[in-house]
């Protein structure tokens, strides 16, 4: 099985992996950023540079 993945955010800037096959959950928006879950990681972790170190949790939730 080769799932494929997408960045979504809230509107508290938290990331979240989240599975093409299924709908974006209520108050979340995707970021069109997709691959496989390695390819996604490395995405947030890259966005989550900008961000003060408070805000980051250390894994971001699959939803």
């Amino acid at each position: 099985m080769n799932t494929r993945f997408t960045v979504i955010v809230n509107a508290y800037h938290d990331y979240a992996l989240h599975d093409l096959d299924q709908p974006i959950p209520s108050g979340w928006r995707d970021l069109l950023v997709v691959g496989s879950l390695a390819d996604c990681q490395a995405y947030i972790r890259k966005a989550q540079q900008c961000l003060p170190a408070s805000a980051i949790d250390s894994e971001p939730a699959i939803i």
